[in-house]
């Protein structure tokens, strides 16, 4: 018997690391980048999308530049129908209105922070780190959404579609709820992403145990 603390040890498996978000309000631009989309959403989605990039990333993650091809990230719920507006719908992650809006927040977040950064220029004054990173990386994500209520022919095209190789410079994320947290193997999968709290340590294992 070989347990995962002795296999990491022993050079036989790589440990965990962890990637936290860390947002200050003074960051987020002052308008809404897109419509229906609170800031504290846009945070989420722009700093998942760095963390896949790596972006500000240290130790050994720092050195190997290659972005992430393969994530799963976990919602709170499918969609957001039956939800009023208020506070509890613009913090509420819902996986669908995720794996549809995410890459047109990063887009965006990049029009605006090149926008930015031109501006600088333009007054003399150095770009922000973001900048340049932004003119090294394109950091493209390719988004589905996945659900129990979904034949099982269409979660396993879906599964399918997460194990094949990923596009050149592209990532692959299955966004989720309650779906894939346990007895799902998918080979060379880079991460898991949690947008939301987890309150179950069970749960937390069975799905870092994804990767």
């Amino acid at each position: 018997s070989l347990n995962f603390d002795m296999a990491v040890k022993l050079g036989g498996l790589v440990d965990y690391k962890v990637m936290i978000l860390v947002c200050d309000k003074n960051d987020m631009p002052q308008e809404k980048l897109l419509e229906n989309f609170s800031k504290t959403q846009t945070a989420r989605v722009i700093g998942t999308w760095k963390a896949l990039n790596k972006f500000g990333s240290k130790d050994d993650l720092a050195n190997n530049k290659e972005p992430m091809r393969r994530a799963v990230a976990f919602a709170q719920r499918i969609d957001l129908d039956g939800l009023p507006a208020g506070r509890k719908r613009d913090m509420t992650v819902a996986s669908k209105q995720y794996a549809a809006k995410f890459n047109d927040i990063v887009t965006a977040y990049k029009q605006h922070v090149i926008k930015r950064g031109q501006e600088a220029l333009e007054h003399g004054e150095p770009p922000s780190l973001e900048y340049q990173q932004l003119l090294e990386h394109e950091g493209i994500c390719d988004c589905k959404h996945i659900d129990g209520s979904m034949s099982s022919v269409e979660k396993t095209n879906k599964i399918h579609w997460l194990q094949n190789e990923p596009e050149e410079g592209h990532c692959k994320i299955l966004f989720n709820v309650r779906c894939l947290s346990e007895g799902v193997d998918v080979p060379n999968l880079d991460g898991v992403v949690f947008l939301s709290p987890r309150k179950s340590m069970v749960e937390v294992v069975q799905i870092v145990g994804r990767v």
